[in-house]
């Protein structure tokens, strides 16, 4: 009886344990877009907002709306994903949703913005549409990779003119991909000298992506140079994010090789546009849609920003080949698989333990009734 009692109270501990993993990892966050207002034939930058975030690792969420009325054109970071992969499916997937997938090594708890999302109002749009949002299970975890569950609830864009309340409490700093978007959405051609009246506009945008009410440019003369500058950094990070960091730096190896120079540094003058073109049409393979950065800079600073990428690049594989990342992706890689070893360690020991003390009661049992 008293092997009885052990035996119950050792498998009731290792059955709460497992429980403990599967059944009560589900934990809940509210995910939401608020209500926004819109103007027919503008552009639009909708948050997409966290509360209750009890810790998150990854997530993939989905975005569906019109496209009667809607064109996506871009999905930025919020400020809960300021770190991290981030990608998103816009200009790749059907024409009705948009996924936008985060995952990164440690959780975040913060609430705020997990993503923004950008379009353009079509001059027919509807009074009001819904934008409907939704996320995939399996996608979404914490740093023990247990399912963190999302209450996923959709909003609207108003083209009535009615007020509507956009509650958004957490902010983010401007970067130089938001500073493209913004000026690109606003401004077709971005060589065209900006007036007040774009940069008006230009930071309404950038208040919709950031959450920061306050006012970026002060003066239509910044907007240029700032736009220039921000389409060299993001580029560097476009491209890095995209391709494989290996084959950037082998497509400017190889273009380099071409030139019979050592590094970006000593390319001779009259070698440079062969060596630019070399490089922008490795990337193109790789990422069709690269943007042309001598649409917008000189030869000179567009080797500048190459040789940047190649750092860059060569960063991104020193870290990946680091020993603390190999040995930190191997353990979250198996976490899962490490837990069901423990357990089934366990349970065999408790096994092998009730077998040798049930060996031993039966011999004492026998032993006491030789005696008698």
């Amino acid at each position: 009886m008293k092997y009885k009692k052990i035996f119950a109270l050792i498998i009731s501990l290792v059955l709460v344990w497992g429980v403990s993993i599967t059944t009560f990892a589900a934990k809940e966050a509210t995910v939401y877009i608020s209500d926004v207002n819109a103007d027919p034939g503008g552009a639009i930058f909708i948050p997409i907002q966290i509360k209750n975030n009890p810790g998150i690792m990854g997530f993939r969420v989905t975005v569906g709306y019109d496209a009667k009325s809607l064109i996506p054109r871009a999905v930025t970071r919020g400020s809960v994903t300021e770190i991290g992969s981030f990608e998103n499916s816009v200009g790749s997937s059907e024409d009705t949703s948009i996924d936008i997938v985060w995952n990164n090594t440690e959780e975040v708890k913060k609430d705020g913005t997990l993503a923004v999302v950008g379009f353009t109002c079509l001059s027919k749009a509807k009074d009001k549409i819904n934008i409907e949002l939704s996320y995939t299970q399996k996608d979404t975890f914490n740093e023990k990779y247990e399912d963190v569950v999302f209450d996923c609830k959709g909003g609207m864009i108003d083209f009535s003119g009615e007020a509507v309340t956009n509650e958004r409490t957490d902010k983010r700093e401007v970067t130089s991909e938001d500073i493209v978007l913004a000026v690109e959405a606003v401004q077709g051609d971005p060589q065209i000298t900006p007036t007040k009246a774009v940069m008006d506009s230009v930071n309404s945008l950038l208040s919709q992506i950031t959450g920061d009410p306050e006012s970026y440019f002060s003066s239509p003369d910044e907007i240029t140079p700032a736009y220039i500058e921000s389409t060299k950094e993001s580029f560097i990070k476009d491209t890095v994010n995209k391709v494989e960091p290996e084959r950037v730096a082998e497509i400017i190896q190889n273009a380099l090789e071409l030139t019979g120079a050592d590094s970006v540094g000593s390319i001779p003058e009259d070698r440079k546009v062969d060596f630019v073109n070399n490089v922008e049409s490795g990337l193109k393979e790789e990422l069709p849609d690269v943007k042309e950065l001598s649409d917008y800079i000189s030869r000179d600073d567009e080797v500048i920003v190459l040789s940047g990428l190649l750092e860059e690049a060569n960063e991104e594989i020193a870290k990946s080949n680091s020993p603390l990342a190999k040995i930190s992706g191997s353990f979250s890689r198996y976490r899962v698989f490490w837990i069901i070893c423990v357990a089934g360690v366990i349970i065999i020991l408790v096994l092998i333990f009730l077998i040798i003390h049930g060996k031993s009661r039966r011999k004492n049992k026998n032993h006491s009734n030789r005696k008698k």
